[in-house]
């Protein structure tokens, strides 16, 4: 089978599985009702994270567990050692170019946004004043 065969079947399962998480982090709610005036904040926060990582978690588990599969050893005990490998700068730019894409975004939003909306707050529901005597 070509390695081109491979990586359109490996991408049709991450797709399919991406697919699926994000339907089931979209459609359930992972957190209970929060009471606060910051928990829709930080619920929405969340949520964000959650659908940003769901690609990254499927892509891992579908190289791994498609790897295993694929190119596991059949019989008792390998011959030989496989061919080397050889690096892609392609794949490997592209990793860290998505990656720093993303860092960057989480930073932006819900990071830098979240902040600034809890800090924003306004006036607080409670006031304590304390006095100290010695």
């Amino acid at each position: 089978m070509s390695d081109r065969r491979d990586l359109w079947r490996a991408g049709a399962l991450w797709l399919a599985l991406t697919a699926i998480g994000e339907y089931a982090v979209v459609k359930w709610p992972l957190m209970s009702p929060g009471l606060s005036a910051q928990a829709e904040e930080v619920d929405s926060a969340f949520n964000v994270l959650m659908i940003y990582s769901v690609p990254v978690f499927t892509f891992v588990v579908v190289a791994l567990v498609y790897s295993i599969l694929r190119w596991r050893v059949k019989g008792d005990e390998p011959d030989s050692d496989g061919p080397p490998i050889a690096d892609d700068p392609r794949f490997s730019w592209g990793w860290f170019i998505v990656s720093s894409a993303l860092a960057t975004l989480i930073f932006f939003y819900p990071g830098l946004t979240g902040i600034l909306a809890l800090a924003d707050e306004g006036e607080p529901d409670v006031v304590i004043e304390l006095e100290a005597v010695q």
